[in-house]
């Protein structure tokens, strides 16, 4: 990210990773970084209940921010929400939009009830589990939690909003990310150049709960590379500005299905893809459900444990993974423990149902004969 020229009210260095509450870093070190002091214009606006429109709003320099955020009623202030673009004018309005600086996504999932009971960090956990590691989405550059949901930035390098062609890939990447998220609550009305987000540092007066941000990537991403990893069908096969190899975040996961030559989806299966699918899922649910496995942790390396085997054909190493996901659970398994579930107890069963699958002998299988042995032994 560029270094930004303003640097009174704090380090311009990112942070990364842990709870930001910071207004200045936010607006001015991160997601302004580098605005320009001329024809350019940053929107402050909070709900104001005793004003007949119920909301109040400010348009400022980037320079003049730095000072602004020092008043309590802004840097602290209940409901303060600021422009994600900036403005060729004093007025927040998409068509005096002067760059584009990001994507974005308002995650509203307390509104469907299979979510509402989820705090905003489990939610987000399931999000970078179900659709970033799982190669729907690319990283978010950071988080803001709202006191209520959760909303996705996605920094990029400014483009000119009177760019059309830009702008009409910045339109078609904005849709994805919103179609991608509906099922967890993405608001479909967060697409346009003048949308506003909860300030970190402020209060949400619903939840008296205070905002803040987890950021995950210093670099700003290349809309043209996002489109080319996420939208190929867009991108004509021009040589881009840049590459994954030189910035590793924008590599898009590994995933289970690649797009055929019209385009359409086509699932690349095969036993051995079908073994490394269960084990990742054996591997989610357990930080699902955050270690609590009480119950099941004696079946879950069992079939952790076979499933290695047959991925690694090697026992000793087969073993080692089972170890690291039985120190995953909130109380691991002790090896004195009886039975098979310890991953040293299991070994025998789990090795005797690989060898019965390698020579194709399913008669022979304790395991698939007998599910419930493994407990016994």
């Amino acid at each position: 990210m560029s270094k930004h020229t303003i640097t009174a009210g704090g380090s311009g260095a990112p942070i990364l990773l842990k709870p930001v509450y910071d207004p200045v870093y936010h607006l001015i070190h991160l997601h302004h970084a580098g605005a320009p002091e001329q024809k350019c214009y940053i929107a402050l606006g909070k709900k104001c209940p005793n004003s007949q429109t119920g909301w109040y709003q400010r348009c400022y320099r980037p320079g003049e921010l730095p000072d602004v955020l020092r008043d309590p009623s802004w840097g602290e202030g209940r409901d303060v929400y600021f422009s994600l673009n900036n403005f060729f004018l004093p007025q927040r309005a998409s068509n005096w939009t002067r760059d584009i600086r990001g994507l974005y996504v308002d995650i509203d999932y307390y509104k469907l009830d299979r979510w509402k009971s989820y705090r905003p960090e489990a939610m987000l956990e399931y999000i970078f589990l179900e659709y970033v590691e799982e190669g729907r989405l690319p990283k978010p550059s950071y988080v803001i939690f709202s006191g209520t949901g959760l909303q996705l930035v996605y920094l990029v390098n400014p483009v000119d909003y009177l760019n059309d062609k830009a702008f009409r890939l910045w339109k078609k990447l904005q849709d994805y990310l919103i179609q991608t998220l509906r099922d967890v609550g993405a608001d479909p009305a967060c697409s346009d150049p003048a949308r506003v987000f909860r300030l970190a540092g402020t209060y949400n007066s619903k939840t008296g709960r205070r905002i803040y941000l987890v950021q995950y990537l210093a670099e700003p991403y290349s809309m043209e590379i996002l489109a080319d990893e996420w939208l190929p069908e867009l991108v004509s096969h021009g040589k881009p500005s840049a590459t994954s190899l030189q910035n590793p975040s924008l590599r898009r996961q590994p995933s289970r299905h690649s797009k055929s030559q019209n385009g359409s989806r086509k699932t690349e299966f095969s036993p051995r893809t079908l073994h490394l699918a269960r084990a990742r899922d054996l591997e989610k649910l357990v930080r699902l459900r955050r270690g609590e496995m009480d119950g099941y942790r004696e079946c879950t390396l069992f079939l952790y444990r076979y499933l290695m085997l047959l991925l690694t054909n090697d026992p000793q190493e087969a073993l080692e993974k089972t170890r690291r996901l039985n120190e995953m659970f909130s109380e691991p398994l002790p090896p004195q423990r009886s039975g098979t579930g310890h991953p040293e107890r299991g070994k025998n069963v789990a090795e005797s149902e690989r060898k019965s699958r390698l020579f194709h002998q399913p008669q022979k299988s304790c395991f698939l004969s007998n599910p419930f042995l493994l407990l016994q032994q």
